[in-house]
């Protein structure tokens, strides 16, 4: 609603997310923190497609809602992955069982479709791209995929067994 008042043509978005970073940072001050702004450019493309998919026939906000929630859960997950690698305790396990699920998702897509690209990963799972590149980025350094060929021609391939 409040987007929809302000009298600018341009920063209606800015604003609305501003209220966001507010009202958030009312229910935990770590949200006050939460760089929204950059969330949204690194993810620029789902994020107007969010937008259009809110306002397509009639208005559903569930599709911007489940956009921003992805980018908020993102950006959470990142700031775990860095106390993590500078904490001397361990994370709680069920956190460590939501990224071992997302990543046995996407070996699960991988092994079913090997030349699978990130985007088709993101089609498949529903997840953002930041999400999925993380955990590829995660699986190859931990040695449970393998690319092999160049990005365009090449292929994946899975090394080891899922976490049951």
């Amino acid at each position: 609603m409040l987007e929809y008042i302000h009298p600018f043509r341009d920063g209606n978005g800015r604003i609305g997310r501003l209220w966001q970073t507010l009202i958030l940072s009312k229910l935990n001050p770590l949200f006050a923190w939460m760089p929204v702004e950059t969330l949204v450019h690194h993810n620029q493309a789902l994020y107007y497609k969010a937008l259009q998919d809110s306002h397509t026939g009639m208005v559903d906000c569930r599709p911007f809602i489940g956009f921003m929630l992805d980018a908020i859960a993102n950006s959470l997950y990142k700031y775990i992955d860095v106390a993590t690698e500078t904490a001397a305790y361990p994370i709680d396990d069920t956190v460590n069982d939501t990224v071992n699920k997302t990543s046995d998702d996407i070996l699960r897509v991988i092994r079913s479709n090997p030349r699978a690209t990130a985007q088709t990963i993101v089609l498949a799972l529903g997840v953002s791209e930041s999400t999925i590149k993380r955990h590829l980025r995660s699986l190859r350094e931990s040695g449970r995929l393998r690319r092999v060929g160049s990005d365009k021609a090449g292929h994946w391939e899975v090394i080891g067994r899922l976490h049951e």
